[in-house]
């Protein structure tokens, strides 16, 4: 009969859960940031007459298992955000123009991806298993 004894497993499952948690954190955080940078962009496009829909721009997250967050314009006293987004005949002086929530996301797109890898790669190197995992024969 062979027997096989584990070492360290406790702790090592502990890390592993941790690490998860403070993975998903970190990640949250950098899509917050990013989420931010890219609501001022869109200021450069949103179309500007009082500046009430401008003012109305929001990042909003949802952190958790699986997180979420959201960039957006509009709301009750700004009921025209979605048209003013979405269509594409209206003229808008300034350089201000339709799509302006896509255009600020496509300007940050390369820079997206990248910010998260590097992020979640920083956050999981924190993390080393604390005691060694050893088996016995």
């Amino acid at each position: 009969m062979i027997k096989v004894r584990v070492l360290g497993a406790t702790q090592s499952a502990a890390n592993i859960r941790a690490m998860d948690k403070a993975v998903r954190k970190r990640f949250y955080d950098e899509m917050l940031e990013i989420s931010r940078k890219i609501l001022v962009r869109s200021h450069r496009y949103v179309p500007y007459d009082t500046g009430k829909l401008q003012r109305s721009g929001k990042v909003k997250g949802y952190p958790g298992r699986y997180p979420v967050v959201y960039t957006s314009y509009g709301g009750p006293d700004v009921p025209y955000a979605l048209i003013q987004h979405e269509n594409l005949q209206y003229f808008h002086p300034g350089g201000r123009r339709a799509k302006y929530l896509e255009l600020a996301v496509k300007d940050y797109e390369p820079e997206i991806s990248k910010a998260l890898e590097v992020a979640t790669r920083n956050e999981t190197q924190k993390f080393s298993m604390a005691g060694k995992v050893m088996t016995r024969i």
